[in-house]
């Protein structure tokens, strides 16, 4: 942002020295003997013995001095139309530099007021973590949380700003943020573009650090998990064996969602993770409007459920 108004200063500063040039010029200066009495001729620079690079120099000089109302230099107005000419020059620089720096002062106090609210947070719910005596880990896990969420989004929070939207607008963006993830879940194949869009609608955010549990094995399940980015872990009870991994595009949770059981693994993320998550309370609503996928759903959940139960009864031993 900061650059734009950098680009339209050196800009404004071209055009007024191009036009100084010119009312000093407009016959081309060819020789002293061509020009009036004007800035070229009166000044202080052997001005015709210049090159044409030098003679823009000393014209930006000018442009560069006048609009920033640091006052004349040795080069300045000598008739009545290079007067008026610098009168306009200095009104118009003056409103750009003013413009300019109103707007870069904004952006560096908003950035720093971004900042100063974080920091205020954080300072805020260390010292309440202190007060309450909790342990070191869970202080420093909490604390790499903010500091997470601050460098994935600096202080705006996206979701707020998107709830803020229209409902189909916000529909249509989810579906090109989510459609990806939702393609691969075997449970929605072949649903229509009505229904994924009521989906993605309802997923919500959730980020996830290093260590932190998603589900464990044996909770009752409320929600089916998609994951958008990083890597989370298939563990036992214990946390100490890990039994598989899933990545980006991946999904879990949905017989604990659909067939009201418990969960059957512990879930772990590894890494940094972002995750989506769809809660039974909105699954079963939007598809009291989708009877049709409904049905498929709930079929094709049965399915994966007695794949589950022959998996489990062949790994158990014997």
């Amino acid at each position: 942002k900061i650059s734009q108004f950098i680009v339209l200063v050196a800009i404004s500063a071209h055009w007024i020295a191009c036009g100084w040039y010119a009312v000093a010029c407009f016959d081309g200066c060819l020789t002293s003997a061509s020009v009036a009495v004007t800035w070229a001729s009166t000044g202080p620079v052997s001005f015709f013995s210049l090159s044409g690079t030098s003679r823009y120099l000393l014209a930006l000089y000018w442009a560069v001095y006048s609009t920033t109302g640091v006052g004349y230099g040795h080069v300045s107005g000598v008739n009545l139309l290079e007067h008026l000419y610098s009168v306009a020059s200095m009104l118009l620089g003056n409103l750009v530099y003013s413009f300019c720096n109103g707007s870069i002062t904004s952006i560096l106090v908003n950035k720093r007021a971004r900042k100063l609210r974080y920091q205020q947070k954080v300072h805020a719910v260390s010292k309440y973590m202190r007060q309450r005596n909790l342990e070191d880990d869970w202080q420093e896990r909490v604390l790499d949380s903010y500091e997470y969420g601050w460098i994935r989004n600096r202080g705006v929070n996206v979701q707020r700003l998107i709830d803020d939207m229209p409902n189909a607008f916000r529909a249509e963006i989810s579906v090109e943020i989510n459609e990806t993830i939702l393609e691969k879940v075997p449970l929605f194949d072949g649903a229509p573009i009505t229904f994924i869009r009521t989906v993605a609608n309802a997923l919500h955010p959730l980020n996830l650090l290093p260590g932190d549990y998603i589900v464990h094995k044996g909770d009752m399940g409320q929600e089916m998990f998609f994951i958008a980015h990083g890597t989370v872990d298939v563990v036992s009870e214990d946390g100490k064996q890990v039994f598989a991994s899933m990545s980006d595009g991946a999904f879990f949770g949905e017989l604990a969602l659909l067939m009201k059981m418990p969960r059957t693994a512990s879930i772990r993320a590894s890494c940094h993770c972002d995750v989506y998550y769809l809660t039974k309370s909105d699954l079963d609503e939007i598809l009291e409007y989708f009877p049709d996928v409904a049905e498929k759903v709930h079929k094709e959940a049965d399915e994966r459920l007695q794949l589950h139960l022959a998996r489990s009864i062949h790994a158990s031993p014997r």
